[in-house]
């Protein structure tokens, strides 16, 4: 971090009182769209305020979990600050890397604009720039709480980042480095944040809990909302303990890392792994010592390493290995061993015995299923129990041939086989799989629709990389096409149908890519596209939208749709079951309820919420 003493000598020990918005929300868990008018009224334009963003976001039973709008307004003597990105853009994440801003003598014209975030109606800014606190995570999802009711993200002003947690403002900080650590499901203004070299300060409920502790980090808070878990070391930055409402449960370690400490989902369960290291005959060793779940300690022998922690139901399940060194046999070099542990009986079970490489592949159905190896190389699929579901003798496997399973949520299994001649096959429940019973180059995708588990898969026919033969397959249906695909990612399988949307891209030159929306091997409209975003189906498969785009700036990459100045400077179009809907929207979303798309428009100088 730069320049600590400059940077916090003008700011107080204590921090300034944070601004807030009501966290009233107009929308509720028992409100349904359904029940609501074609359309709501969700804020009021100033004069010379333009809407340039807009996102609804869902509760799992389908109701108004939040409404996000960005508008923004002209300001061209504005100073402005940037901070050096040190790789180029790519995908969805705004930013990348570290550092603080420099001064921009040269800003684009996006840039001089304030831009002002409208959440649940509520007005919030100006600011140069909107990101999530961390700047890696561009979907606005994850930057509101489970209510619904509040949201925290970061704000540029000027030279420095102001971050807003649970709807308050609080001081600032300079590095992205230094952003704050906090728990945005649960909508609590509760954070860390390292004000100083080497020193952090924890603010529970907004208050100033502890000053000075060299590290603080993994911050989070249980399902219910009642109990807080951090890793933190108040002296040495190498003596790390795992805290529950400010009492050790774990510890001291050398290493927790972020996936090492938290709550087990929708319980206030705590559980914690870390480790020491040690050298050991000249070589670096990592003692665990106890796997914490709760008030049990389950020992873990010296020497030996510990995978994360996985959970299904009742059960926590992780993999203890021991390595063996010298062995000049993979499937002997590890040995590895299965902890299934319940929390509610307090039974412990192990199965070991496993080679090579063995994980956690799938909690389907609430059951745990492992992909492992025997010492002898057959590659097995393990269910919850130890019981072997099926396996693949070494010498079937075409030498050292990969093999992978996939589980659906009722039990039903995929083996996807790789010969020595680098070609698959796909078995079934352990039998041909007539729709990939071909001889082809690659799996791109194989998997089980989420809801029905039902079989999906993507087959690349020709090759491996840069193929333009697929085959597509959802359920019974499956047919082959032959073009340029681009990412894989762009396709969408129907839960309630068997068919299957994905974009089809045609190359026309360096930085000219034209794209389309295809469903079951045919064309949903004529016009293509430089860039089609958001695309979003009805369960049923009958019905389609996307946000679409013909700009010519070769900077703007929008095939994302997040809060970029450049990308919401550049106009999109709302196309809706292949045509055109005219005006200005944000992004589709499928409401079960309505049986409609919802999403925000500009209508005159009002922002709606809108069904069509």
């Amino acid at each position: 971090l730069l320049a600590f003493s400059a940077v916090f000598g003008i700011l107080s020990l204590h921090a300034k009182k944070p601004t807030k918005i009501s966290t009233v929300s107009p929308y509720n868990k028992q409100q349904s769209l359904g029940n609501a008018s074609s359309s709501e009224k969700i804020f009021s334009l100033e004069p010379n305020e333009e809407y340039v963003y807009g996102k609804v976001g869902l509760h799992d039973n389908g109701t108004v979990k939040y409404t996000f709008a960005i508008t923004r307004k002209p300001n061209s003597s504005k100073e402005l600050y940037i901070r050096e990105k040190l790789f180029p853009y790519s995908g969805s994440q705004p930013l990348q890397g570290g550092g603080t801003m420099r001064r921009n003598n040269n800003p684009a014209d996006y840039d001089l604009f304030d831009y002002f975030v409208v959440f649940n109606g509520e007005k919030l800014g100006p600011y140069d720039r909107i990101y999530e606190m961390q700047q890696d995570e561009g979907n606005v999802d994850y930057w509101v709480s489970g209510s619904g009711n509040e949201i925290s993200f970061a704000s540029v002003k000027g030279q420095r980042y102001w971050p807003i947690i649970s709807n308050r403002t609080y001081p600032s900080f300079w590095s992205v480095r230094q952003a704050p650590i906090y728990c945005p499901a649960s909508g609590k203004a509760t954070f860390a944040i390292q004000w100083g070299q080497n020193s952090f300060r924890l603010f529970e409920n907004g208050r100033l809990k502890y000053d000075g502790w060299s590290s603080i980090k993994a911050l989070e808070y249980s399902d219910d909302g009642e109990n807080l878990l951090y890793i933190g070391a108040e002296k040495n930055p190498r003596e790390l303990y795992v805290f529950v409402n400010h009492e050790k449960i774990a510890g001291p370690f050398n290493i927790v890392n972020h996936v090492g400490a938290g709550f087990i989902p929708k319980t206030n369960i705590p559980y914690a792994v870390g480790f020491n290291n040690d050298v050991v005959d000249g070589r670096s060793v990592a003692n665990y010592g106890h796997v914490t779940i709760g008030s049990k300690k389950i020992p873990v022998p010296d020497g030996h390493q510990v995978g994360n922690l996985s959970f299904a139901g009742n059960w926590v399940s992780f993999i203890v290995t021991e390595v063996h060194p010298n062995q000049n046999n993979v499937f002997k070099d590890k040995t590895h061993t299965i902890y299934e542990y319940n929390y509610k009986t307090n039974e412990l079970k192990k199965h070991d015995g496993y080679g090579y490489h063995t994980a956690v592949l799938s909690t389907a159905g609430n059951t745990f299923y492992y992909s492992a190896y025997s010492q002898n190389g057959d590659a097995l699929l393990v269910k919850q129990g130890g019981e072997v579901l099926y396996r693949v003798p070494r010498s079937q496997r075409g030498g050292d041939g990969n093999i992978y399973f996939r589980v659906g949520k009722n039990g039903d299994f995929f083996t996807v086989i790789t010969d020595s001649n680098d070609k698959q096959r796909v078995l079934y429940n352990g039998k041909p799989y007539g729709p990939a019973a071909i001889d082809f180059a690659t799996i791109r995708y194989a998997g089980f629709c989420a809801e029905t588990g039902k079989p999906q898969m993507v087959i690349a026919l020709d090759k491996p990389v840069g193929a333009t033969q697929r085959r597509f397959i959802n359920g019974e249906n499956y047919f082959n096409l032959e073009g340029d695909f681009g990412s894989d990612h762009q396709r969408i399988f129907a839960t309630k149908s068997n068919d299957i949307f994905h974009i089809e891209r045609e190359v026309l030159g360096p930085n000219n890519r034209r794209h389309r929306v295809f469903k079951n091997s045919k064309p949903m409209h004529s016009k293509q596209y430089r860039f089609i975003a958001q695309l979003t189906i009805s369960p049923d498969g009958r019905r389609f939208a996307a946000l679409v785009s013909n700009s010519s700036n070769p900077n703007a990459t929008l095939n994302f749709y997040h809060t970029e100045n450049i990308q919401m400077h550049e106009k999109r179009s709302l196309m809706v079951d292949g045509k055109i809907i005219e005006g200005n929207f944000g992004a589709p979303i499928w409401s079960s309820q309505k049986q409609k798309f919802i999403v925000l428009q500009q209508v005159g100088n009002d922002i709606q919420l809108v069904g069509l």
